[in-house]
């Protein structure tokens, strides 16, 4: 069993305040907020908590994760986009490209090859300081559900539930709670301006990455050369970007990691290059066989012969390799390669047999590996950060299908539309088990069990021996199905409800207050009360006044906090 907190409003007790005080706008600021507090718990005034929120991760049993769900005060992880949403993808060894989410669902339920052998492709993802890859475990179709489209200062849009999080300052907040979305009979209505992280820029553009940055390199002592190292990109290129952002080295930051080269030195004169040297330094550089990137081969009016032969056989060799690549299966940016390369045999140049189709990332990778000069090309391509964008406009877009992924990565989001969004976790991979603590049934309380035994069930032996068993049994047989072909939503069925999974539950500082009044209750089922009493102690760090005033008061069956 594990709860983490994943997200809580921004100083939820001062806004609970400002909320309460709405009526006397002049000391809606008043950061002194203790006392009314803890007079709205006494006289039951509970209209204002329920505006701050907090979301909570909770790992437990499939039959305890069902019981949660019977909570209705609160929602839980239903995050959909529309079918035409576009992810940025890539493969394992290929560059990237988009695929929209009704593909990637029709993919997953007629996979080729390429997908059987390796499983779906890689999805974008921002891991909380740049952008990154990380796998999809799967797609979702979660039904028809009313939509909304939303439009980006930048020209990015997408569309999707009121329900699906986006990345904001506060972490993921619900479309609407982000601006505040009210629905007018067909007509979408912002109350508020809302601002979300979108694709990004790169990272040598973002002045707050810069600045952070700048001061490691000072710090560190290498300078703009350091940034560049980091920014995997050229030292000219910070230094222009340096100018544009307003974050030039000042001589006394330069000063703080340099030596000055010419600190009481006298009597030298710095002169440009004579147009006679320059000459010289033309006619000395090494060129043709004398230059060091000199691998042999033939004249750039032999290579452009080679390459028109190339062209007219490239629909036959695409054909024999089933359009993909030899290497890693890819079909993405596809090339012609010489097996054996020009250089070392130019017999071999037109030889239809030497010809392999590669893609533009393995054919690199070749000439990398074997030292070419063409290695010298390779570029690892930008490092992404986000980049914030507001949205101006909304508009309700009727009931359509709608799905979404689940992104086997700790920060649970991907890239649609260029913009930062939030995965579903709507099921976990059926890995584990919970612990199951046999106890006697209580007479009286349904609900509540007494101490812990482990009876003998039949032939001399203990229940708990019986349960492993059958646990070990159920995981192992879903695991044949899935290999089998089997979608997982019918091989979960025969999984018990002893199998752990994950679900997020989001819900208001009122419906936490009840919720926590009944499931800590002495009687209440342990399982429950265990998750209970780790949300309360979340509760006491962010809500500190609140949990003293609850404390404080019979009604709330003061002290259940401690």
């Amino acid at each position: 069993m594990l709860v983490k907190l994943v997200s809580i409003t921004p100083d939820p007790e001062g806004f609970i305040a400002h909320v309460a005080r709405v009526s006397n706008p002049d000391n809606q600021s008043n950061p002194d907020y203790v006392k009314l507090i803890k007079y709205l718990i006494k006289n039951h005034h509970m209209s204002p908590f329920e505006h701050a929120y907090a979301t909570f991760e909770i790992r437990t049993s499939r039959a305890i994760a069902a019981q949660l769900l019977r909570h209705k005060s609160f929602s839980f992880q239903e995050y959909c986009l529309s079918g035409d949403t576009k992810v940025t993808l890539k493969l394992p060894k290929g560059n990237t490209y988009k695929r929209t989410l009704t593909d990637l669902y029709k993919l997953q339920l007629h996979p080729n090859q390429h997908i059987k052998r390796n499983g779906l492709p890689l999805a974008r993802i921002y891991d909380g300081k740049e952008f990154a890859y990380a796998r999809i475990l799967e797609v979702f179709k979660t039904g028809i559900k009313p939509t909304f489209k939303i439009t980006l200062d930048n020209g990015k849009t997408i569309t999707g539930t009121k329900e699906h999080k986006y990345l904001t300052n506060d972490g993921y907040v619900s479309l609407e709670d982000i601006i505040g979305l009210k629905l007018l009979g067909n007509t979408a209505v912002m109350t508020k301006r809302g601002i979300i992280a979108t694709n990004g820029i790169p990272v040598y553009q973002s002045i707050d990455w810069m600045r952070e940055q700048k001061q490691i390199s000072i710090e560190n002592g290498t300078g703009v050369a350091g940034i560049a190292k980091e920014a995997e990109v050229s030292y000219h290129t910070i230094r222009k970007w340096l100018k544009k952002l307003g974050l030039c080295f000042t001589k006394l930051e330069v000063a703080k990691y340099s030596k000055v080269w010419n600190k009481n030195v006298f009597g030298y004169k710095i002169k440009p290059h004579t147009l006679e040297t320059i000459e010289r330094m033309r006619k000395s550089a090494k060129h043709g066989k004398d230059s060091n990137l000199w691998r042999g081969g033939v004249t750039r009016s032999e290579r452009l012969q080679i390459a028109d032969w190339c062209s007219t056989i490239r629909a036959q060799k695409l054909i024999e390799s089933q359009y993909g690549c030899v290497n890693c299966g890819s079909s993405i940016k596809l090339e012609l390669d010489h097996i054996v390369p020009v250089y070392q045999n130019k017999e071999l140049a037109y030889e239809y047999s030497n010809i392999q189709v590669l893609c533009h990332n393995c054919h690199q990778m070749k000439h990398k590996l074997a030292k070419d000069s063409k290695s010298w090309r390779v570029t690892k391509g930008h490092r992404l950060t986000i980049e914030w964008s507001e949205i101006v406009k909304v508009e309700y877009t009727g009931e359509q299908d709608t799905y979404d992924l689940h992104i086997d990565h700790e920060t649970h989001n991907y890239v649609a539309n260029g913009i930062v969004t939030h995965n579903s976790q709507r099921y976990s991979e059926a890995t584990a088990v919970e612990p199951i603590e046999l106890r006697k049934q209580a007479e009286k309380n349904r609900q509540s069990s007494l101490e812990i035994f482990d009876p003998i069930i039949e032939n001399n032996i203990a229940a708990s021996e019986l349960i492993k068993a059958h646990t070990e049994n159920s995981l192992a047989l879903y695991k044949k199905l899935l290999l089998a072909g089997v979608a997982k939503e019918c091989a979960r069925e025969i999984l018990p409800l002893a199998t752990t999974t994950t679900l997020y539950m989001t819900g208001n500082c009122r419906s936490w207050i009840t919720y926590l009044n009944l499931r800590l209750e002495e009687h209440t089922q342990k399982e429950h009360r265990d998750i209970a009493v780790e949300i309360a102690k979340l509760i006491a760090m962010y809500y500190p006044t609140v949990t003293e005033a609850l404390n404080n008061f019979n009604d709330y069956k003061g002290g259940f906090f401690a």
